[in-house]
């Protein structure tokens, strides 16, 4: 297959004797088929299959036998059971996944073996289904980027739902449904828990061995495309701060600022922030009263007249207080490199919870900047209960080369804070 640069589906061929009234449909294909561009300027793009992913049904005819009036039937038969099941397809927003030390481009064996550990690991976590409910899955890879150690891949997931029937034709109980938000939970679960994502790597390195698994070491989840219809049923938690090696502490920088137009209505914000790795004037910055935090990102060496030889970090930490619940809206933003995703990533936790992430997008430009992918874990604005909150920013670029023209925002906004 070396040369090989397209494949087409052109469909089943049937012999020319006659076809049963009711000919067979083809089976839905899993896989995608693959185009493959051979400019140099850009990567591989891998198109989804334009196969369906269900057969069609065949139904009864309801035309009366005679078009004498008095053979119409006063009514509509019914055809289907009330007790039969119904199917409902749910469609998953696209997500994006960093594969790391992997050199190769997915194929059709190696996508098979990532949807189907997917798929069980999905259903596995996902809480309390129905014994009365099947799901199953189908997975369609919608682009591969190919960068130095890893490999970005965009999927979206379609789950076919089967209940049981009731009443009419066609009508279940919504409520045995799993919804969008389920399924979504049960990916980032999956994808995010370092148990669950150790497990998955071991699925996918299971005998037969494919070669494009052997030095898998490890899976980020970039987040969705698009936001995730609600938030998770289950969070991932954040281990304990850690202390950055030769990091430069900077003097504490505390905030007051005006949320509403009660007097009352005032709320302190002391930011702790540290960061390494810096040469010059990169780093934090801090303004509009302590609700805007920017990382600037000094430009890599290997890029233009770029000095910066380092791996550049920070992280931001402030504690606050409520007396009732308070809404806690949050934006993720800024430029990030542009060749490779999962490497530059900011986050922030509260509580240790991660609720909101950004890294970088692959496009395969070196030395250039592009808007950051934001995942949003938990819906904003978090509704903070009354007592202590702690929140933390945390950024890295974990590694030295490709930032040019970089820079990492978070903006904040409070209502209804009433401090003690």
């Amino acid at each position: 297959f070396g040369y090989l640069i397209k494949t087409e589906w052109k469909g089943f061929y049937y012999p020319p004797t006659p076809l049963p009234s009711t000919a067979p449909s083809p089976a839905p294909s899993r896989m995608p088929s693959v185009s493959h561009s051979l400019s140099p300027s850009s990567s591989p793009t891998y198109v989804p299959s334009s196969i369906p992913t269900s057969n069609p049904t065949s139904h009864p005819s309801l035309a009366p036998t005679s078009t004498s009036p008095t053979d119409m039937p006063s009514a509509s038969p019914s055809f289907v059971p009330s007790n039969t099941p119904v199917t409902i397809e749910i469609q998953g927003n696209p997500f994006d996944v960093s594969l790391r030390r992997m050199s190769t481009y997915m194929g059709t064996t190696s996508l098979a073996r990532l949807s189907d550990a997917l798929d069980e690991m999905t259903r596995d976590n996902m809480n309390a289904l129905d014994p009365n409910v099947s799901v199953k899955f189908s997975s369609k890879l919608l682009s591969q980027s190919l960068g130095s150690t890893s490999l970005q891949v965009r999927m979206q997931r379609t789950a076919l739902v089967t209940v049981p029937g009731v009443g009419e034709p066609g009508e279940y109980d919504k409520n045995r449904v799993p919804g969008q938000r389920d399924i979504e939970a049960a990916v980032i679960l999956v994808l995010t828990s370092p148990y669950r994502k150790q497990t998955f790597i071991e699925k996918l390195q299971e005998p037969p061995l494919i070669s494009q698994y052997r030095y898998l070491t490890d899976i980020s989840f970039l987040g969705f495309v698009y936001l995730p219809t609600s938030m998770p049923t289950g969070m991932p938690i954040v281990p304990d701060i850690e202390v950055m090696e030769n990091a430069t502490t900077i003097d504490t920088i505390s905030m007051e600022s005006e949320v509403s137009d009660s007097e009352d209505s005032i709320v302190s914000l002391t930011w702790s922030l540290s960061q390494s790795g810096q040469d010059a004037d990169g780093g934090w910055v801090v303004s509009e009263d302590g609700l805007h935090l920017r990382f600037n990102v000094e430009d890599s060496d290997l890029c233009y007249e770029g000095t910066n030889r380092n791996t550049q970090k920070g992280k931001a930490v402030t504690t606050i207080e409520v007396t009732e619940e308070t809404k806690l809206a949050y934006v993720l933003g800024g430029e990030g490199e542009s060749l490779d995703s999962g490497y530059e990533k900011l986050s922030l936790t509260i509580d240790r919870h991660l609720v909101a992430s950004s890294t970088s997008r692959a496009i395969g430009v070196e030395c250039s900047s592009n808007p950051v992918l934001v995942a949003y874990y938990e819906a904003s604005p978090y509704i903070l209960t009354p007592g202590t909150h702690v929140l933390v920013v945390d950024f890295s670029t974990a590694d030295d080369f490709d930032h040019y023209g970089t820079y990492w925002t978070i903006d904040i906004s409070f209502s209804g804070i009433t401090t003690p």
